[in-house]
């Protein structure tokens, strides 16, 4: 039988007052989970030809990442961006195309079909669609990915921190191409993902967030943002699940992309993102392929959360380099962080148990030695 991704050995809250002291209360706790002391190795499977997906927001990023590992499984990839051949403006230094991100899916055995698409304008998406439809008839996978980010939202071009200094403007980028585009895309999915055309099992959406849903990260609007992603993905479940349609949310941890390589080269990188303890954006792909590749396994984890490294742990996958990255909440990752952010030597891997940190302790503000409040003006 498969376990329950999100199971974990339950704490009284009592015990934890708040979440500075939740790494001393997990390191109390007895360690009945195995420890994986060596990385599982797998080879890639061709087992997605002839899956049509769209994977929108696939120039750089996750986005590309999750494109390519679709395509590294045999599937046919739509992948859709502003930039077609050069990057869009104002993210020049960070590169990506859509047309370079499709012929490296060709290159890995898939299909690639760049479409150039502003996931701000309906018409362009509504077009989209129609167009899979005409060419297939049907929809295997919608991946939403597309996310308006201002350049200066994490210091490429120096941000302004709190939400009163930005004003609308941020709110204007991520829910128009974010929050609305996500549900958008799905309408228009909704109906080549199930109906007569279809041949075995209904199709699956997977709309990316993380766990800024749960957590201040970066900024206020961004957080809320992912929050209504979280909520969206819970109903639009609810109301597909009797058309065998499963709809679910993708949480990767810390992610190499381009942006994240570009920050930590100008020493510009919060120590909330240490790359040393990250995933390469290839792994969420191959998350994605999991679930395509398994349709019980997707609508097991429908309306819920599916961390990219909890399902590796679950299914076997593994990174570029054949690794499995711990979760973030998993105390293989949390307890190096912490040590090495507060200057002390981290525990030997062998001493911490694969534990999960429940989500529910993840939830509200987080330890200033993580993300620092903004100072008062003198």
């Amino acid at each position: 039988a498969t376990k329950n991704l999100h199971s974990y050995r339950p704490i009284e809250p009592s015990s934890i007052k708040n979440s500075h002291n939740v790494f001393r209360t997990m390191l109390r706790q007895p360690k009945p989970y195995k420890i994986l002391s060596c990385p599982i190795k797998c080879s890639v499977e061709k087992n997605l030809v002839g899956k049509i997906c769209i994977v929108t927001g696939a120039s750089r990023g996750v986005g590309r990442g999750i494109a390519l590992g679709l395509g590294e499984a045999g599937a046919t990839v739509y992948v859709t961006g502003r930039s077609l051949e050069t990057p869009s403006e104002g993210f020049g230094v960070l590169g990506g195309t859509i047309s370079a991100t499709a012929q490296l899916i060709n290159d890995l055995g898939g299909v690639g079909i760049p479409v150039q698409v502003d996931h701000g304008n309906d018409e362009e998406v509504r077009a989209l669609f129609e167009r899979v439809k005409a060419e297939h008839g049907r929809l295997d996978v919608l991946v939403n990915n597309a996310w308006g980010v201002p350049m200066d939202i994490d210091n490429l071009e120096g941000s302004p921190k709190t939400f009163w200094e930005q004003g609308p403007r941020y709110y204007d980028a991520m829910f128009p191409v974010g929050v609305r585009s996500t549900f958008v895309a799905s309408c228009l999915a909704a109906p080549l993902l199930m109906g007569p055309q279809r041949e075995g099992p209904g199709g699956l959406i997977v709309n990316v967030s993380s766990f800024a849903a749960l957590t201040y990260t970066f900024c206020v609007t961004y957080g809320t943002a992912k929050a209504a992603v979280e909520r969206m993905t819970s109903d639009m479940a609810f109301e597909l699940r009797p058309f065998d349609v499963a709809c679910l949310q993708l949480w990767p941890g810390v992610v190499r992309s381009e942006r994240m390589n570009y920050l930590d080269q100008k020493g510009e990188l919060p120590s909330a993102f240490n790359l040393s303890r990250s995933e390469s954006p290839i792994f969420s792909g191959r998350a994605v392929a999991a679930l395509v590749a398994d349709h019980a396994r997707a609508m097991l984890s429908s309306g819920q959360r599916v961390v990219t490294a909890e399902l590796a742990e679950e299914l076997g996958f593994t990174d570029e380099d054949g690794t499995q990255p711990p979760s973030i909440r998993d105390l293989r990752h949390m307890v190096p962080f912490v040590c090495d952010t507060i200057g002390m030597p981290s525990p030997p891997a062998w001493m911490l148990p694969a534990f999960k940190v429940p989500f529910k302790e993840m939830e509200g503000e987080p330890p200033e030695w993580l993300f620092k409040p903004p100072a008062k003006p003198e």
